[in-house]
């Protein structure tokens, strides 16, 4: 099962390749994981409350603090806020969506992936609390990943344990092993072969060099409980794997097809590394492997911010900003 899990998403990748290759594109010196992080926005959830009547006063508070963190605020959390009031006669695909969650619990709280990624199962789903608003819209390892991703990180693995001690263990063993190869011997697209838009972007990236960091994830730490969730739900099969499972996530919180058990072996690992370091010669989203996770980061002010401080300029935030930011 594992063999025939990993097959299909090298097929895809193989596929992709040579789609692409078979286009007559512009040049583009850009590696994919760079153009990711600059040019792709990371793609929205809905989040939806689900109720009958009007809500308590607690829980308006609730909705009221998720909606201030959406897509729309200074946040930047990739998620649109929706709530359906199941007492005013929802259209049908609301009913579908609530008669899905086999629960009485009101209200409920309901994360869907992003549309375009076409995973028709719920990201996540619980009970409407300011908790677990909290713990749906950001984590330790999260912010952690968003972090490395904004400060260069080529890609950021994330490696789910399984039950099995020895297993991680080795996984981890070969992952960092591997890694760390591929860090010395990958080498990123020639500058020249970029066009004039390109050089005009070729002094923020300078320091472009290729890294592999590495994030454990257990499937027993509470606080990352939603994360795992975003990771596993993302293809049907992964739930019944008891093996150690990773994820590579490089742009803007883009995570790969999972590699599980067996399928983590260098083969894969360097067919995934290269892939994400090669030249972007497709500008489309949508015709690239992943779907996005869900990160309280807002991507083009910290890379705005970035690229000003890459050339020597300071950038103030707003007084009502530089609240937000102290809390």
């Amino acid at each position: 099962m594992q063999t025939a899990h990993w097959r299909k998403a090298l097929v895809g990748l193989a596929l992709l390749s040579l789609l692409l290759g078979g286009r007559p594109v512009s040049a583009c010196s850009v590696p994919v994981f760079q153009y990711a992080l600059e040019r792709w926005p990371a793609d929205p959830y809905e989040v939806v409350v689900f109720h009958r009547g009007p809500l308590s006063e607690q829980d308006q508070a609730t909705a009221k603090w998720l909606k201030e963190r959406d897509v729309y605020a200074e946040s930047g959390a990739n998620y649109l806020l929706r709530t359906i009031d199941l007492d005013a006669s929802p259209d049908e695909s609301a009913e579908k969506l609530w008669k899905a969650q086999a629960t009485e619990k009101l209200p409920w709280l309901v994360a869907l992936y992003p549309r375009v990624s076409r995973i028709p199962v719920p990201a996540w789903a619980g009970e409407l609390s300011l908790a677990a608003a909290k713990a749906l819209v950001d984590s330790p390892l999260r912010q952690a990943l968003a972090k490395q991703l904004l400060d260069g990180a080529t890609t950021v693995w994330i490696l789910i344990d399984c039950e099995e001690q020895k297993k991680n263990e080795a996984a981890e063993q070969l992952l960092r092993e591997t890694l760390k190869h591929m860090e010395s011997v990958i080498q990123l697209p020639d500058p020249e072969m970029g066009d004039e838009y390109e050089e005009a972007l070729a002094a923020e990236r300078e320091g472009l060099k290729v890294s592999f960091p590495l994030k454990r994830l257990s499937r027993t730490d509470p606080a990352e409980k939603v994360l795992l969730d975003l990771l596993l739900h993302s293809e049907e099969d992964l739930l019944t794997f008891k093996e150690p499972i990773v994820f590579p996530v490089f742009g803007r919180g883009r995570a790969l097809f999972a590699l599980v058990g067996k399928g983590i072996n260098e083969e894969n690992l360097q067919d995934a590394c290269g892939f994400v370091c090669g030249a972007c010669s497709c500008e489309i989203k949508q015709m690239n492997p992943g779907v996005d996770l869900l990160l309280s980061t807002n991507w083009d002010a910290a890379l705005s911010a970035k690229y000003a401080a890459a050339q020597g300029f300071v950038v103030i935030a707003p007084p009502d900003e530089a609240k937000a930011e102290a809390k």
